[in-house]
């Protein structure tokens, strides 16, 4: 009888993360599959693709507003499924509507309805989420969520591509609404802020964590600027900078003369990069540390940044380039919030890393609407690429020095 129910215990937590990954999928996944549509979107408003990449940006600024607002009203009894459900059908309607867009004002106004669903999902209700249902792994657990981006990307990107050729890019739009707005269903109906919401122990120490949940349930304190804030303001500038890349890595390829299938294949490997390294990073944030974690994954950064900024001569190691960029998310996704949670106290993590986050947000959009505007103007991402290395490399040596003179391990 306790193995039935241990059982039934464990299959509560495996939900917990199925229906996170759902999330993360839905938001971050749907923005990975977006850059195939770029040519497409601009093509049908007679514009250009540094104008829909401004679009983009006008999203984040919509994600950023709702996003501030997130530590606020996320600890209220019972919302979190509201806010899922609520930023599923943003997300949807705004892809969907992008379909039948003909104007560019328009296409704004689809942008920004999809960044509210992007404000509505953020990851620091997942993030909060996690660390109060896992006392125990909780790294590897938001590494399993957000490989979902990853894994939706790899697994979407030929699929759409495929779809686009087969029916138009229109209908192939419409099924990434759809599949979006059904990843949310799950989270919107089964997860709660605390696993006390569900008379529930969070996995791992039971007892202390519980205590440790009910205070961060109640905490939502006031920002204060300190070294630590600017510490982590600063490295979110620099991960925006070089993961903003990300969003153009099909046009880059179509900028080299390659076609929309291997454009996509490049899109697709980042996207198994993406999954590999954040599973990675989240089991040896865990096992190893943040230190010698982060030493590991901007040494593969550098590597995969050096690739795609000077090397031209064989697709292979081009691809090879794509998936050690991969890498990028999972210092993005998992290392930056395991630090902040190290750098910022408890009581003070949620509204702080809100303003990280959304700091890394609205420079992550604005930067892909100047690499956008930059290839429209010269036709090639050369100089782009070697600004993203460089982000990269002064990235690596502001947190080894930060982690080195505040013995963070």
């Amino acid at each position: 009888m306790k193995e039935t129910s241990d059982r039934k215990l464990s299959m509560k937590y495996i939900a917990v993360v199925l229906c996170c990954a759902g999330i993360f999928a839905a938001q971050s996944g749907t923005s990975n599959c977006l850059g195939i549509f770029y040519s497409s979107l601009a093509d049908h408003i007679d514009s250009g693709v540094g104008t829909v990449s401004f679009f983009v940006t006008l999203k984040g600024l919509a994600s950023t507003l709702v996003n501030i607002l997130i530590p606020y009203i996320m600890y209220r009894k019972k919302i979190i499924g509201k806010l899922f459900l609520a930023g599923g059908v943003c997300e949807a309607c705004g892809l969907a509507l992008a379909t039948a867009a003909v104007k560019p004002f328009s296409l704004a106004l689809c942008f920004l309805l999809q960044g509210i669903g992007d404000g509505l999902l953020t990851s620091l209700i997942l993030i909060t989420v996690l660390h109060n249902w896992f006392n125990k792994g909780a790294a590897t657990c938001l590494a399993l969520t957000t490989c979902s981006s990853g894994l939706f990307g790899a697994v979407f990107n030929p699929v759409l591509a495929s779809f686009m050729t087969a029916f138009g890019w229109q209908k192939a739009l419409l099924f990434l609404a759809v599949c979006a707005f059904v990843l949310t269903l799950p989270a919107a109906f089964f997860v709660t802020l605390t696993p006390a919401e569900k008379n529930d122990v969070p996995y791992g120490d039971e007892e202390l964590r519980k205590s440790e949940t009910e205070s961060t349930a109640a905490a939502a304190g006031s920002v204060r600027f300190d070294s630590s804030m600017v510490f982590i303001c600063t490295v979110s500038v620099l991960c925006a900078i070089f993961l903003s890349q990300g969003m153009h890595i099909s046009t880059f390829g179509g900028s080299l003369g390659a076609t929309v299938a291997f454009s996509a294949l490049m899109t697709s490997c980042a996207m198994v990069g993406n999954i590999v390294f954040k599973l990675s990073a989240g089991v040896m944030y865990d096992r190893f540390g943040i230190r010698r974690t982060n030493n590991l994954i901007f040494a593969i950064s550098i590597a995969g940044g050096i690739i795609l900024a000077f090397y031209r001569n064989c697709d292979w190691i081009l691809l090879a380039g794509c998936f050690l960029f991969g890498v990028n998310y999972g210092f993005c996704n998992i290392g930056f919030p395991e630090l902040a949670q190290r750098v910022f106290k408890k009581e003070d993590y949620a509204p702080r890393y809100s303003i990280a986050s959304t700091t890394m947000g609205l420079v992550y959009q604005a930067c892909g609407t100047v690499y956008g505007l930059f290839y429209d103007w010269t036709g090639a991402y050369d100089l782009t690429n070697i600004l993203c290395l460089a982000a990269i490399i002064i990235c690596a040596l502001i947190v080894i020095i930060y982690e080195n003179r505040k013995g963070i391990s």
